[in-house]
């Protein structure tokens, strides 16, 4: 039989076994999802990569270490001319330095974006719509992140 202070450092062992095996089965996860998430480029926008008309989608992509930032224009609320991998930096989802992954919802156009400097990174305003859609950024559970601003939402084309 054995001693409470044997069982004690057993299941402690197990513990950390048991805790090593779930980080490398989760570290795998993450690098098969990074392998199958496309790659794309700081300056590259949702109008680049033809997806302005996908309202109401989710789009997932990695953005490279070490980028450049790119013009965007809003506050939580993007137009889809701006840069993704530069606004995700802007919301503080990933880091120029280290890029990451970032998913992002298209949405309806709004009536004007809000210009604001967050986390390094100056983004532009713009006045009534000239874009015909938006996106915003996803937390890392694919919900939408908290609003950091105000926007005002075209009458009838709710967020």
């Amino acid at each position: 039989m054995l001693s409470t202070n044997k069982l004690t450092k057993s299941i402690v062992i197990l513990s950390s076994i048991a805790s090593s095996v779930l980080a490398s089965t989760l570290l795998t996860i993450d690098r098969s999802v990074a392998e199958s998430v496309p790659t794309i480029q700081w300056r590259d926008s949702a109008n680049h990569l033809r997806l302005e008309k996908q309202i109401d989608r989710d789009f997932a992509f990695m953005c490279p270490a070490n980028g450049v930032t790119a013009e965007i224009t809003g506050t939580d609320l993007y137009a889809t001319s701006s840069s993704i991998c530069t606004a995700a930096a802007h919301m503080g989802v990933i880091k120029v330095t280290t890029g990451g992954l970032v998913q992002i919802r298209i949405k309806p156009e709004v009536e004007a974006y809000q210009a604001s400097t967050q986390n390094g990174i100056e983004s532009n305003e713009n006045g009534p719509p000239v874009y015909n859609s938006s996106f915003v950024i996803l937390d890392a559970d694919g919900q939408l992140r908290p609003s950091t601003s105000s926007v005002k939402i075209n009458p009838g084309k709710g967020f």
